[in-house]
């Protein structure tokens, strides 16, 4: 991720993990926008939006997530 605190992020299915924290997440897809919701750790009970920009890339209010291979 790219923004106010660069780090790696790794979103699997109903996790995600940032710095060596996995969190518990749930995911909605709305159109461009896909919402996740904390359901465990230091975010619970909060909800992002990552929009769509491109296939490889997508944009929150906290930076922009590019895809890494």
């Amino acid at each position: 991720m790219e923004g106010v605190v660069p780090m790696t992020i790794v979103y699997r299915h109903n996790e995600e993990e940032a710095m060596g924290i996995i969190s518990r997440v749930s995911y909605k897809h709305h159109g461009n926008d896909v919402l996740v919701s904390y359901e465990s750790g230091m975010a619970k009970g909060h909800t992002i939006r990552l929009t769509r920009v491109d296939q490889n890339t997508y944009r929150s209010e906290i930076g922009t997530l590019k895809r890494v291979r």
